[in-house]
């Protein structure tokens, strides 16, 4: 995965580096280094991401709301 398809994944799917950083249980700036090339992504990002599109609604029982249902 490239960084510009990880930022373009968290965007799409409405998440932002602070949210995302949570559900992966690494900080915002890790997110942040890894959009902009400054760190290498984990090779097995992609699945972690996966995970969170089939799981999404748990993220939403949980009372994590994405920022597009924050209507930001």
């Amino acid at each position: 995965m490239q960084p510009d398809e990880l930022k373009a994944w968290r965007k799409n799917h409405g998440f932002t580096q602070t949210e995302l950083g949570e559900i992966l249980g690494v900080k915002k700036t890790t997110v942040y280094r890894w959009e902009k090339n400054m760190r290498i992504i984990p090779p097995f990002l992609h699945f972690a991401l996966e995970c969170i599109e089939m799981k999404g609604d748990e993220f939403r029982y949980r009372g994590m709301k994405t920022k597009k249902e924050k209507g930001v």
